[in-house]
């Protein structure tokens, strides 16, 4: 009875003896049948999907109970490479079994979800609709967590299930039929959060694992919660397309980059960086037959993928680093858009190659690589990165580029606040030039620059402008 009462009171954090992060993994790993470890990694033995565990924190909650916070990313199979986080948290006096409580608690509530979204199963507890979204069916996989916290005597349970039919009750469905989700380039995760009571709402919806603020205006016309407590509602829900699924129509790929403006706050973020700014977001009006025709004449037969794009959607604009570039040829392909620091991605043209999406990183790493098998995986990808990750979008070693190295060579003798105050605007200008823009050209810099200036303390303003925001 001694060592419980001194457990209650001491609010003192045990010493941690155990590794928690392998805890976490091994708790996770134990709800899949055939999951898989490789360090903090859990190959969940179905869907191509991986898993990506940490304990991201440990606090105090209060009363002498510990929070883990618990972090994953889950990437592959439909989901590709581009990870989605998602998050839990645990409570418990012992910080060991406050890890287990939110492992097993995200196991057993959202495991399900993935393995009937991936799998095609079926599962007695989960939610199941069919749902159109931008005129494609798509099935939504989904499953609830809930909890309410009282202000005095009350019911719980039933808080919940007035604020559930207060909003609509299928958060996620209701989300996914509002016309405000992003374009979807495939499977596609959705989350919702809504803490809800008479004194306000808070409502979050992250789609593939960032905010997405159109979003979470679904809610924002229901009425008033109660004023008993406050109803914390959670879903987790995948969009399962269940139809080929076109390239996005002009109309939403505008309402795309209208969200990613609107939640931009800082230049690693895809809409906060100067290359953004180069093309606002803002689509160039589709090409004519008569144009599609003299162009085909100019530079040769474009790929189908390439010419249904420039026919329907945009001639250039808003898209991949400084922005998609009208079409011209230069020797055997197409460039496509400039990346900044001199690399650019191109269409090859060659009998060889034809239709590939190269990067040509020249003035960087020096490589010349496939990255997409053509126009649209390319764009899609990058639209999937855009909406899906809060940081760049590099396909090359950006440590390889003239700023990074001057960065580099300045910090062995100066401290990242003393280079702040060293370099003026404008005062990193970076030349080159040759097969894409004239020797001896200004040129910007790539967005892996822009953020490690930004890490570093600096503005953007530090580059001198180049050909491609002069």
């Amino acid at each position: 009875m001694f060592g419980r009462w001194r457990k209650k009171r001491d609010l003192t954090p045990p010493p941690i003896t155990v590794d928690l992060g392998k805890v976490l993994v091994e708790r996770i790993a134990c709800h899949f049948g055939e999951a898989t470890i490789d360090g903090q990694v859990i190959d969940l033995g179905f869907g191509g999907l991986r898993l990506s565990c940490r304990v991201a924190e440990l606090t105090q909650a209060g009363g002498g109970y510990q929070a883990a916070s618990l972090f994953f990313e889950l990437s592959g199979g439909p989901l590709g490479d581009t990870p989605v986080f998602m998050s839990a948290s645990g409570y418990d006096t012992d910080p060991h079994d406050a890890v287990v409580l939110g492992a097993c608690n995200w196991a057993c509530t959202f495991g399900p979800v993935l393995q009937a979204a991936f799998t095609n199963a079926t599962h007695p507890d989960l939610e199941e609709h069919r749902v159109t979204i931008d005129g494609r069916a798509y099935r939504l996989v989904g499953a609830m967590m809930d909890r309410a916290m009282m202000f005095g005597e009350g019911d719980p349970g039933q808080l919940i299930a007035d604020a559930r039919s207060g909003l609509g009750f299928d958060l996620a469905k209701l989300v996914a039929e509002s016309g405000s989700l992003p374009a979807l380039v495939g499977p596609t995760v959705i989350s919702v959060f809504v803490s809800d009571s008479a004194h306000g709402r808070i409502t979050e919806v992250k789609v593939n694992g960032c905010d997405w603020q159109p979003a979470a205006e679904t809610f924002a016309a229901a009425p008033a919660g109660s004023d008993s407590g406050v109803a914390l509602l959670r879903e987790l829900a995948v969009l399962v397309p269940l139809e080929e699924l076109p390239f996005p129509e002009r109309s939403t790929l505008e309402r795309t980059f209208a969200g990613l403006a609107a939640r931009a706050t800082g230049p690693e973020m895809t809409a906060g960086w100067r290359g953004w700014r180069a093309h606002g977001g803002e689509l160039a009006p589709a090409l004519s037959a008569a144009e599609l025709d003299a162009l085909d004449a100019a530079v040769g037969p474009l790929p189908a993928e390439y010419r249904a794009f420039l026919g329907t959607v945009a001639g250039s604009g808003a898209g991949p680093g400084y922005g998609l570039l009208p079409a011209r040829r230069v020797d055997d392909l197409i460039p496509l858009a400039h990346a900044g620091c001199g690399v650019v991605w191109v269409l090859r043209m060659d009998s060889a190659h034809y239709g590939e999406v190269w990067c040509d990183a020249a003035g960087s790493d020096e490589t010349y690589r496939r990255v997409a098998g053509g126009f649209a995986e390319w764009y899609r990808e990058w639209l999937r990165f855009a909406i899906g990750r809060e940081q760049e979008w590099l396909q090359w070693d950006f440590r390889c580029c003239a700023p990074v190295n001057l960065f580099s060579t300045m910090l062995n003798e100066h401290s990242p606040a003393e280079l702040a105050e060293m370099i003026e605007p404008g005062g990193i200008r970076t030349t080159g030039g040759g097969r894409y823009v004239p020797e001896g050209s200004a040129i910007d810099p790539c967005h892996g620059c822009v953020g490690v200036a930004h890490r570093l303390g600096m503005s953007e303003d530090v580059f001198a402008p180049g050909v491609l925001t002069a």
